[in-house]
């Protein structure tokens, strides 16, 4: 598991066995630009921004998660 900042605004290349995901942070909030999963539907998720909101990519088993910590938020993938 690794995690972001979400404060800091970025895009992020995310690759493993299964295929590729690209992540993109803006103003507080994360969604999944792109990725070449079946369906897509990873990307059907919108944004979040929320402590306990989630992305997933089941084809990619990949889970993005918003986490937050008194004030300092974060995104785990």
């Amino acid at each position: 598991m690794q995690s972001l900042p979400l404060y800091k605004d970025g895009e992020y290349e995310i690759r493993n066995d299964y295929g590729y995901n690209i992540i993109c942070i803006e103003n507080g909030q994360v969604w999944v630009k792109d990725a070449d999963c079946p369906g897509g539907d990873c990307m059907n998720f919108g944004k979040i921004s929320k402590d306990g909101q989630i992305i997933l990519c089941l084809p990619h088993r990949l889970a993005v998660t918003i986490k937050g910590k008194e004030g300092s938020d974060a995104v785990s993938y």
